[in-house]
């Protein structure tokens, strides 16, 4: 189960970094995980047997890792975005900014 959450921020993260380059990521990131969603439902009801309890750590470092995702989506919009258009500084040190404060603050 934890392999699996891992497996879920890792495409979630990998997204929000090469989002900025590659638009069609968002659609498929987004296929993906309903792809594994059901392929891991459809597991668990046909063939595996009920998984070990796991507590909530694991859902709230999900949860804490979030921010970081749209940290690392601030930073590569802002670095890709940069050499093509001077105009594009400004709003993407903003948005690094936001993130920033986002990350720093415990909400």
């Amino acid at each position: 189960m934890a392999k699996r959450h891992a497996n879920i921020m890792k495409t979630f993260l990998i997204c929000m970094f090469y989002g900025p380059v590659l638009p069609i990521a968002y659609p498929i990131t987004v296929l993906s995980l309903l792809a594994e969603y059901w392929t891991n439902k459809i597991l668990l009801i046909r063939t595996h047997c009920r998984p070990a309890y796991l507590s909530n750590n694991i859902d709230k470092v999900m949860i804490r890792c979030v921010p970081v995702g749209i940290a690392l989506f601030s930073y590569a919009n802002l670095l890709f975005h940069t050499n093509y258009n001077s105009d594009a500084i400004v709003p993407g040190a903003i948005g690094m900014g936001i993130s920033a404060l986002l990350l720093l603050t415990p909400w």
